[in-house]
């Protein structure tokens, strides 16, 4: 654990996260030309802080499987 005075400031941590994101943000654009913000690039969003390790995992199996299964 790190000790509370040494822990950075919310306010610090928020603007590093907001300066990485534009980073990250950026290099898709630039490479994929794409906004990593839009939800139709993806097929399934999990919030894993919520749900946990094991529910999402068990998630995921289950659309892998259904993805995978012959549609009739």
């Amino acid at each position: 654990d790190i000790p509370f005075e040494a822990r950075p400031e919310e306010k610090a941590l928020r603007e590093l996260c907001q300066t990485i994101d534009a980073a990250r943000g950026e290099y898709i654009r630039d490479v994929f030309g794409a906004d990593w913000r839009d939800v139709t690039h993806y097929d399934l969003a999990l919030d894993t802080g919520d749900l946990g390790v094991d529910s999402s995992t068990d998630l995921i199996e289950a659309a892998v499987r259904a993805a995978d299964s012959p549609t009739s």
